[in-house]
This record gives structure tokens, C-alpha cells and sequence, in this order.
């Protein structure tokens, strides 16, 4: 009787040399792959609101102010949804979140892979790069039906996810009212005279 040891692995490397091309372009790549996954690659972590604009000024005190309401079918509604995603994809936005969140920092926390500074941006790091790693992570969707603007970071840890929503919504909060009340103050005028 044969020895079953020696027969199956024999079985085993006959198979290999046979089809060497399948074992080191499919089957080695996927065990490379699943261990990187499972031992090496980075969570994310994401971070979400969703806001609605209420308009608080008279209808005549902005442009489709008056007439943006969850009722209406008009596209004037989401208007202002529209408006403040242009504000958070902003390099004002940008700079303003860099001066008050390390996002560098958070966002080499990726990693060699998929962090900024690693192979996702070919081992550099400027503003530019930081700029287009941040609109790559700030993810928007605005309802055409409601106006709700859906907003969502993807970070590499929970915090920083956390810390960059909040200041990008506040920047464009406050960039928000600055514009309203510089609107207001500008039709004050033009009416006074």
C-alpha cells in the first residue's frame, strides 16, 4: 500500500508546477491581499449630518428664500442646499478646517496604501494634494424632493471623521449668515437710496 502522505503531497506540487501561472497570478494575490486586509489596511470611519435650510428672512431679503419649503415642487427649494455644498467643497472651506484640525495628520493615518502621503497621492504631500484628499473624503448628496443636504467625512479614525465635519459645517454656517446679512445690509442700502 502506498504511502497516502507522500501521495497527496505529491498530488499537491504536481498541481502547482502544472498550472504555476493560476498559483502566482490568482492564488497568491488573494492571500497577499487577505492578510493586508485583514491585519494591515486601515477602518474608516465616518461622520454624517443632514441639514435643511430654513430660510428666516423675508422672501424679498434673498433670492428663493421665500419660496424654499419641503412643500413646494419648484427647484428653488434646494437651492440653498446647493450654495452651502459649494461652500464646504471651497478652498476657503479647506483653509479654514486646516487651520483648526490637523487634517494632515488624521489623514496619514491611512497609512502607506491609502493615507495622504503614501501611494495615494505618490509619496508627496502639498496644499493641493490635502485639498483634493479632503474633497475626496467629504462626501454630499442633496434630496431634489426635500432639500435636505446629506453630509458625510470618511476618516481613518473616529475623531477625526468627527472633528472635520464640525468645523466644516461651522465654516460654512458662518460663511452662510456672512452672506445673508452682507445681502440684507446691501438691499438696505439700495432701498435708502
Amino acid at each position: 500500500m502506498p504511502n497516502n502522505g507522500y501521495s497527496t503531497r505529491h498530488k499537491y506540487s504536481s498541481f502547482i508546477t502544472k498550472h504555476k501561472a493560476l498559483f502566482i497570478f490568482l492564488i497568491v494575490p488573494v492571500i497577499v491581499g487577505g492578510t493586508y486586509i485583514w491585519t494591515v489596511a486601515p477602518s474608516i470611519y465616518t461622520s454624517q449630518a443632514k441639514i435643511l435650510i430654513q430660510p428666516t428672512l423675508s422672501q424679498g431679503a434673498l433670492p428663493g428664500a421665500g419660496s424654499a419649503s419641503l412643500t413646494s415642487l419648484s427647484p428653488e427649494r434646494s437651492k440653498e442646499a446647493y450654495t452651502l455644498r459649494a461652500i464646504l467643497y471651497s478652498w476657503g472651506a479647506f483653509e479654514h478646517i486646516q487651520r483648526n484640525v490637523p487634517m494632515a495628520k488624521f489623514f496619514r493615518l491611512g497609512g502607506i496604501f491609502i493615507g495622504y502621503g503614501g501611494l495615494a497621492t505618490k509619496f508627496k504631500q502639498n496644499d493641493v494634494l490635502l485639498y483634493r484628499f479632503y474633497r475626496s473624503h467629504l462626501i454630499t448628496h442633496i434630496s431634489k424632493r426635500s432639500g435636505v443636504l446629506s453630509v458625510r467625512v470618511d476618516g481613518f479614525s473616529q475623531r477625526s471623521a468627527e472633528l472635520i465635519l464640525r468645523a466644516s459645517l461651522r465654516y460654512s454656517e458662518s460663511t452662510l449668515i456672512h452672506s445673508a446679512d452682507a445681502l440684507t445690509q446691501a438691499q438696505m442700502k439700495a432701498s435708502i437710496q
